[in-house]
């Protein structure tokens, strides 16, 4: 019999929509510093959409000092982003429908036993005002507190510092690159910010926040040294904004009080972030000997009676003064009681459970990974890497020959780098695909510390291949840096600190990396000549981590003075101070499920 209700409920009623492509390509050029995560290309797409990308940089920097021995590596990678794993209530609220035909609720998402979350219209904002209110509150609360002159030492890991950037400037940095406006603070010192009121803007548009969130949420999933940098969630993510309460995410940047201190010193969705270096020998080290606690078995002390095995009466003592076998009863040691097999085992599956799951990433896709060897395939709460490209920045020196004056030859360089990338990726819901650009030194360090296999003086101190695969080893502060005298430092010094642990490593792995350093005078007057960790802020970053041992942080941080020294302008405060001048060509073509002109009777 047919069917003959196919047609009731409009069931297989559908839109056809029209398909073009579009060409969405754009030139962009932007300033950065050493260790800037930047976006570089923002693409909104829908669901269905297509693109394709063909991204070319070229990149010059500011003046050098000299033709300096220096390795930049510049990338650029895109990222996918669902707006859906910014805010749980996206799917529901983007479908326009706040009921069902009949008036019924429509809602996916519970707040009791006996009640659903409301379903409204709206997505989470801030005000264009709220932005600006919140940067030149900043920077009037650090000229209230920052002295006339030097003030270097005062804004030195203060509120205002981040990474020896102001932070009000590099937030405008950010918001600019992501379209959100004019933000003349990027180059604004804090004496350039009055005492007046902020007041005024009270007529200009509300504005989404989900691009700033995407940003944060790129960061956090692909730019972090998991075993020392945690996931923080508060960057970039608004699960606490509920449809049924106020979507204005400006109330939140009021909450911060840079005069007080109050909710200032952490970092929050304004903030520009930066990376991390390539991990090598001494910064790569681990917090913890073992991933997670030690899985030991527990074994409580007990008694035992003790009687001679021989009988023959060879021993003279085997009777007591009764005439019975002598005995003796004591506590015997835990570690010397018996263990059977299974505990043994037990303990060792926990110690590798332990370690598989903490030696990968915290996401949902990493750990099936790791556990069972299959990687879903999609990750519900981690943003998509689709594509990127890295290419060194060549110092080519340039030699001024001109005898006039002393008759010494000069020389500088004229860096110049270039690459390219191409990527397509076909979007399947609401999201955003961003260009994240990033120039990271190959980092030398001075060699000012004690290598390991010196310290071989026994036996015992050499490789044991037996002993290989025991667990990890420690590294030890004297191999970063070592106590020397000077003109000031006669004596012995305090050198306690100098064998503590810093941090672990796979065993016997002086035999298995290394690292870059350099030696003789490029740690003293040629120090314009390469780039890395000189002595003196190898020195610094111990002196200040010694109580905590956070030593590794700082050595795999990528902060923009670390290239100081081959610049002519060696201050990192504004944008005005940024050392790379970079010309970005976004080639973009984007197939979309939409009318080419708009028009009613145009595809």
């Amino acid at each position: 019999m047919a069917n003959r209700s196919d047609i009731m409920g409009l069931h297989g009623l559908k839109n056809k929509p029209s398909r073009n492509s579009f060409d969405v390509s754009a030139r962009n050029l932007f300033t950065a510093k050493i260790g800037e995560l930047l976006p570089c290309a923002v693409y909104e797409m829908n669901p269905g959409d297509s693109i394709r990308i063909d991204a070319s940089y070229f990149t010059r920097t500011a003046p050098l000092q000299t033709a300096a021995f220096t390795r930049l590596r510049e990338n650029v990678q895109f990222f996918f982003v669902p707006y859906s794993q910014l805010w749980k209530y996206f799917n529901s609220q983007v479908l326009n429908m706040t009921s069902s035909a009949s008036g019924q609720d429509v809602s996916r998402i519970a707040t009791s036993p006996f009640a659903n979350e409301k379903v409204t219209t709206g997505m989470p904002y801030v005000a264009y005002s709220a932005l600006h209110q919140y940067l030149y509150k900043m920077g009037q609360a650090a000229r209230a507190i920052f002295p006339v002159g030097d003030f270097s030492a005062k804004f030195k890991n203060s509120v205002f510092d981040n990474n020896g950037e102001y932070r009000w400037s590099a937030s405008s940095k950010l918001l600019q690159l992501l379209g959100y406006g004019r933000f003349d603070y990027q180059n604004m010192s804090f004496e350039d910010f009055s005492d007046k009121p902020v007041v005024g803007m009270t007529s200009l548009p509300n504005l989404s926040v989900f691009r700033l969130l995407a940003y944060q949420k790129i960061c956090n999933d692909h730019y972090q040294f998991r075993q020392w940098q945690g996931y923080d969630a508060s960057l970039c993510n608004v699960d606490y904004v509920t449809p049924s309460g106020s979507m204005d995410l400006s109330t939140q940047l009021e909450q911060v009080d840079f005069a007080s201190g109050k909710n200032a010193q952490r970092l929050n969705f304004l903030d520009l972030r930066f990376s991390n270096l390539p991990l090598d020998y001494l910064n790569g080290v681990l917090p913890t000997a073992q991933f997670g606690s030690e899985s030991v078995v527990s074994l409580s002390n007990g008694t035992s009676k003790a009687s001679p095995s021989d009988t023959s009466g060879n021993l003279g003592w085997t009777s007591g003064a009764d005439g019975g076998a002598l005995s003796h009863t004591d506590s015997i040691p835990s570690d010397a009681l018996s263990l059977s097999v299974l505990s043994l085992r037990q303990a060792y599956a926990a110690q590798k459970y332990k370690e598989i799951q903490l030696a990968n990433d915290v996401d949902f896709a990493s750990q099936i990974e790791a556990h069972f060897g299959v990687k879903p395939k999609h990750a519900d709460d981690t943003s998509y890497f689709i594509g990127g490209s890295s290419s060194m920045i060549d110092i080519n020196p340039i030699v001024n020959q001109n005898l006039s004056g002393d008759g010494l030859a000069d020389y500088k360089a004229s860096p110049i780098g270039n690459g390219s990338s191409k990527i397509k990726f076909t979007a399947d819901t609401y999201g955003v695909v961003m260009g994240i650009y990033r120039c990271t030194p190959v980092l030398d360090y001075a060699h000012i510390g004690i290598d390991r296999t010196l310290c071989k003086t026994d036996a015992s101190d050499f490789v044991l291949p037996e002993m290989d695969s025991i667990g990890m080893q420690q590294n030890y502060l004297f191999e970063v840096q070592a106590p020397s005298f000077d003109g000031v430092h006669v004596g012995f010094l305090r050198d306690q600190n100098f064998v503590k642990s810093y941090g672990y490593a796979p065993r016997y792995s002086e035999y298995k990396t290394n690292y870059d350093k350099y030696n003789g005078d490029f740690c003293f007057t040629l120090g314009s000549w390469v780039t890395g960790l000189p002595a003196n802020m190898i020195d610094e970053i111990c002196r200040h981590n010694l109580s905590s041992m956070q030593i590794a942080p700082e050595l795999f941080n990528c902060r923009p003075s670390l290239c100081n020294s081959i610049f002519v302008n060696q201050n990192n405060y504004l944008v005005s101070d940024d050392k790379l001048y970079i010309g970005m060509v976004n080639m973009a073509y984007v197939t979309r499920n939409l009318s080419r002109y708009g028009l009613p009777y145009s595809n």
